[in-house]
């Protein structure tokens, strides 16, 4: 062989091999690497996805359509029905959080499992969907769905117990 050959060689095997590197690298990330798909390094909780979501979009113009750039807007999660989605109003947002409040309105729809006195601490399931509108790596809105667990929490609604101990002196048994 020939000393461009052996480099030639050389450099297709160094270049095989950070190949197959990266391909292990990101099939199985290691855990706490902030790699999307990575397993914690932590143990969460219960109700605390594990591992991060990761979403391949297709940024090639020939594929992009101009008239509909809603990425995921077709896809669905397994049980889901389309028809049975509900816009909910949202009362409160926090911009530096990753939160909001949103009000069930039970005359939306005509299901009477979801219209019943539901018992305290009662979990119940749900898929939120949201859009989002992403500017990096393109302005284009997305969007995510996710199939979250809630818990069902009675308030104590406007007269709370601090305010009928300050206004009558003492809190009232119930």
């Amino acid at each position: 062989k020939t000393p461009n050959d052996l480099e030639r060689e050389t450099a297709l095997l160094e270049q095989l091999v950070r190949l197959a590197e990266e391909r292990n690298f990101s099939e199985l990330p290691p855990p706490g690497s902030g790699i999307p798909g990575s397993p914690p390094c932590w143990t969460p909780p219960a109700t605390i996805e594990e591992h991060r979501p990761l979403i391949f979009l297709d940024l090639d113009p020939v594929n992009m359509n101009t008239d509909n750039d809603t990425a995921g807007l077709k896809a669905t999660l397994n049980e889901e029905n389309k028809n049975d989605m509900f816009r909910l109003p949202l009362l409160h947002h926090a911009s530096d959080e990753v939160r909001a409040v949103a009000q069930w309105d039970p005359s939306i729809h005509e299901a009477h499992e979801m219209n019943r006195v539901t018992p305290n601490n009662t979990i119940i399931y749900m898929i939120v969907k949201i859009i989002v509108l992403i500017s990096q790596p393109v302005r284009m809105e997305l969007v995510l769905r996710k199939r979250i667990a809630t818990t069902i929490g009675k308030t104590e609604g406007w007269w709370s117990g601090k305010a009928m101990k300050y206004l009558l002196g003492y809190k009232p048994y119930k």
